[in-house]
């Protein structure tokens, strides 16, 4: 070193020999980074193999039907009061009521409620209108 420079050595490696098993494994990994990545494929429903993505159109929701029991009509009922031989329905004492009413004078449109008693000792019928006091009766 005559001339007072330092050489510097540098030294270089030779490549790494590669067997043919890190090869392989080598363009394995390349080729599957370069394989772009896809979405998961869609999942299928049951209803004829169709596939998510299919079914995925807009389904209008119906809100659940409210159960309720089927309502049954209701029993006819005809009531008939017997009594000495005779008859009578509820109808027939308040429609005989009404008509009694109006004899004596006043009119239907009057009446806000009306009262309907039988009596069967007596075999007559008692009525009360409105609830003050205005009665009047006839015979079963």
């Amino acid at each position: 070193m005559a001339n007072g420079k330092k050489k510097t050595v540098t030294t270089v490696e030779e490549p790494a020999k590669v067997t043919a098993a890190e090869e392989i494994v080598a363009d394995a990994a390349n080729a599957v980074a370069e394989v772009p990545v896809t979405e998961k494929p869609a999942k299928r429903t049951r209803k004829c193999c169709k596939t998510a993505e299919a079914s995925a159109a807009p389904v209008e929701e119906k809100p659940a039907a409210k159960r309720t029991p089927a309502k049954q009509a209701a029993p006819a009922v005809n009531v008939v009061v017997q009594i000495m031989g005779k008859e009578a329905t509820p109808e027939d004492m308040v429609a005989r009521a009404k008509a009694d009413w109006e004899a004596q004078g006043h009119s239907v449109s009057e009446i806000k409620n009306l009262a309907v008693y039988l009596n069967t000792a007596e075999g007559r019928v008692y009525y009360v209108v409105n609830d003050n006091g205005n009665s009047g009766s006839f015979a079963f």
